[in-house]
């Protein structure tokens, strides 16, 4: 029974990490496009990786 509880928990671990690399590819992707493409090809690369690390805690604030 306690080897099914530690392979739930590695699961659990590795969805973690998985959805954690997902978020900030997606944060590098959008400062790339940001800064090529978007509003602020004015700023640097490093606010526009910035304002992608924040915006889902922006846009999702009420559910954190």
């Amino acid at each position: 029974m306690s080897g099914d509880a530690n392979s739930d928990s590695a699961e659990q671990e590795q969805l973690k990490a998985i959805g954690w690399a997902a978020y900030f590819v997606i944060a590098l992707i959008y400062a790339i496009y940001a800064c090529n493409w978007g509003d602020f090809q004015d700023r640097s690369f490093w606010y526009c990786l910035g304002r992608g690390l924040v915006w889902p805690f922006v846009l999702l604030g009420s559910f954190f």
